[in-house]
């Protein structure tokens, strides 16, 4: 029976249902949403993998160079999104201690952001349910993870 390839600890990167995740040094998260079209293009990519046009979508994929639907980063200095926009891609950048609540919205479809005394804002409303969830649920578990321990990893 073949041994299976093992699971290195240096590899910080996991991509699932068009979700990019990636630890920072300092403990924080950055979680980068792929279009919805490029996801399918990655899904295409895994159906034929091992066929002979497995090649050519996976060249297609390289050259096309997807715009985010958003970019989350959470680091013990900071919080960023970054959303696409009409001028090109739209930043805020809050301090990580301003940062009052991150979580998946209750009441309807999104992810909620409270920056106390701020901003209250919901992001990617239109995305599957179900992996708005989990990416809220990713970045509530990583805020509360950095405030337990304040002082680690800084």
């Amino acid at each position: 029976m073949p041994e299976s390839t093992p699971i290195l600890p240096y590899a910080i990167t996991d991509t699932r249902n068009g979700v990019v995740t990636e630890s920072t040094p300092d403990g924080g998260i950055i979680i980068t949403v792929l279009p919805t079209q490029f996801r399918l293009l990655d899904e295409l990519a895994e159906l034929v993998s091992g066929t002979p046009i497995y090649d050519p979508i996976d060249r297609l994929r390289n050259w096309i160079k997807p715009v985010p639907r958003a970019v989350i980063t959470l680091t013990r200095e900071t919080l960023t999104v970054t959303v696409p926009g009409d001028g090109g891609p739209f930043t805020r950048t809050y301090p990580f201690d301003a940062v009052g609540e991150i979580r998946p919205n209750r009441y309807s479809n999104g992810i909620y952001f409270s920056i106390t005394g701020l901003d209250n804002f919901d992001l990617l409303t239109q995305h599957d349910p179900a992996v708005v969830n989990s990416i809220g649920q990713m970045i509530n578990e990583t805020l509360l993870r950095m405030r337990s321990a304040p002082e680690a990893n800084k």
